[in-house]
């Protein structure tokens, strides 16, 4: 079994196995997480996200461009002004048009314009640089939540995937348990038959019988409940087959660093953390391109036109010039938008606040669950190794004669809760090692 930092770096780089893989009869956890990839609709819809982060970035870095435009404009008009603007820009213009008669009703004219031009931003009071600003740190936070989307998937699916082992474990001593019940069963009905024992043991053995197939009924349910779960995890359908690779009940859980030094690392490496500190840098950058509208704005603009009565490109003008502007009121709306981008950036910076404590929170509970499980888990296998000690012993007494059969049938109802008590303490230790990974966030 891999370690869980290999796992998450799994599905986080996508190596040892690629994209997809395909649909086998049994999937190794390393699979699922493979398949995962491509199939999670949680991922793909995060990946989406960073995507339209990222154009917005290069859309704010663009605005330092210049911008060039086309127009085409066909009009018609008996308008004094226009008519003798139309005679100017087509160059046609005579002594006879301006008299008073010809300029109060020079009849209709027609003109073609065509024009290009270019605008080019000069100073903009730092609003371009603080948008981009903004925007990358908004790409940033955009990347680092989706990084932080497949830790939690590969999480949930590592979680799943162990839940589903378990089951099947849980499955396997439910059916070695109602296996013994029946050989008990069938052994006391062949007793009764002889004369040799009372109708009671045999009554005893069929109530014991009737018991182990009922709770291994239970435990087929509960497998096919956490397969279901699996399926959602890594997308599968639900009339789709799943199996998971068969437990191996190891010991591999290495020594525990202090907890303070646990949660300077998940402060330094948390993805969530990291993306809303660069929410929290956007926002402060937000506030200047808010504070930018009061200051000067400069663009320079280009332009060539021409103008004709028909569709073309005669009598050709150009012009450059500079333009300088500055709102000096706009009803407060400048003002509000900054102060309303101050309040944003506060509440951003509580939030930041509030995710480092409960980070700290979450370090803390799963460390203490970690201890809490090895020290369990150690018991739980001692217990194993007493109970086989005790049933050895009492099925030896009972086949002598020395005691009776409900003595055995608690023995082997010990043995029972003894193993699945194992496979609990196993569940939560591996449990809670990968919540402490998750909760670390660092995976390298």
């Amino acid at each position: 079994m891999r370690s869980y930092k290999e796992l998450f770096l799994f599905l986080f780089l996508g190596t040892s196995g690629g994209g997809a893989v395909a649909l086998a009869q049994t999937f190794t956890l390393e699979q699922a997480l493979s398949y995962a990839q491509e199939h999670n609709s949680d991922l793909t819809a995060a990946a989406e996200q960073t995507e339209a982060s990222a154009a917005r970035t290069e859309a704010a870095r663009a605005a330092r461009a210049p911008q060039f435009d086309a127009s085409y404009t066909a009009r018609i008009s008996n308008n004094p002004l226009d008519a003798l603007a139309a005679k100017l820009n087509t160059r046609s213009a005579s002594s006879a048009d301006f008299g008073p008669s010809q300029l109060n009703n020079p009849g209709t004219t027609h003109l073609h314009t065509t024009a290009l031009s270019m605008t080019l931003p000069i100073y903009t009071g730092g609003r371009i640089s603080a948008d981009i600003h903004r925007r990358e740190n908004e790409e940033q936070a955009s990347v680092l939540g989706y990084q932080r989307t497949r830790e939690n998937i590969a999480f949930q699916i590592i979680r799943a995937y162990h839940v589903a082992q378990a089951a099947e474990q849980g499955v396997e001593i439910s059916a070695e348990t109602q296996a013994a019940a029946q050989q008990h069963a069938n052994t006391t009905a062949h007793l009764l038959r002889q004369g040799r024992i009372v109708p009671s043991d045999k009554l005893t053995a069929e109530v014991n019988l009737g018991a182990m197939q009922g709770q291994y009924a239970h435990a087929l349910v509960q497998q096919r409940h956490a397969l279901d779960q699996l399926k959602l995890a890594i997308g599968l359908s639900l009339d789709d087959d799943l199996q998971v690779a068969p437990l191996t009940l190891t010991d591999d859980a290495g020594s525990l660093p202090a907890v303070t030094e646990l949660e300077a690392q998940a402060l330094g490496a948390r993805p969530d953390l990291q993306a809303l500190r660069a929410q929290l840098t956007a926002s402060q950058a937000q506030i200047e391109v808010v504070q930018a509208a009061n200051k000067p704005q400069i663009n320079l603009v280009a332009a060539n036109t021409w103008y004709d009565r028909q569709p073309g490109f005669a009598n050709h003008s150009w012009s450059v010039m500079g333009i300088i502007s500055k709102t000096f009121y706009n009803g407060g709306r400048t003002s509000s938008q900054a102060l309303a981008a101050r309040h944003e950036n506060a509440a951003l910076a509580e939030r930041v606040r509030g995710l480092e404590q409960r980070i700290r929170s979450e370090v803390r509970s799963a460390y203490d669950n970690v201890a809490d499980a090895r020290t369990r888990r150690v018991i739980a296998i001692e217990n194993v190794a007493k109970a086989k000690q005790g049933v050895a012993l009492i099925r030896k007494r009972y086949g002598e004669g020395h005691t009776i059969l409900i003595d055995l049938l608690q023995a082997e109802h010990a043995l029972a809760e003894a193993k699945n008590e194992e496979l609990a303490t196993w569940l939560d230790l591996e449990d809670s090692q990968a919540s402490l990974h998750f909760y670390l966030g660092k995976w390298e």
